[in-house]
C-alpha cells in the first residue's frame, strides 16, 4: 500500500528526469499533475468481432467441417458455435439490405 501512495511522486520524478513521458497533448494542473481525459471513449471489439464470423458461416455453407473452420479463422473449438451463429446473423442482415 505504501508504494501506491508514492506512485504519483515516482512518476513525476521519472518524467522530470526524462525516463518516461506523458502522451502528446496531455494537459497539466498548476501543481504539475496530468489531467486525465475521461471523456474519451475507446472502442473495444467484442469477443465475437475478433473472429471472421461471416467468413466462417460462408465456409460452413460450402460443407467445411467446424474443426477446419476453427483452424482457418484461428478460433478455439469451444467458441466455434457462437462464431457461426453470429456469422449466420451477419449473413441474414447482409441479404436483407
Amino acid at each position: 500500500m505504501n508504494l501506491l501512495e508514492q506512485a504519483p511522486n515516482l512518476v513525476a520524478r521519472a518524467v522530470s528526469r526524462g525516463l518516461m513521458s506523458y502522451p502528446h497533448g496531455t494537459q497539466f494542473t498548476t501543481d504539475g499533475r496530468p489531467i486525465p481525459k475521461l471523456s474519451e471513449v475507446r472502442y473495444r471489439k467484442s469477443p465475437l468481432e475478433q473472429y471472421a464470423c461471416l467468413r466462417a458461416w460462408e465456409m460452413s455453407l460450402h460443407g467445411i467441417s467446424k474443426e477446419n473452420i476453427a483452424t482457418v479463422i484461428r478460433c478455439p473449438m469451444n467458441r466455434i458455435d457462437q462464431v457461426l451463429a453470429h456469422g449466420k446473423e451477419m449473413h441474414k442482415r447482409k441479404e436483407t439490405k
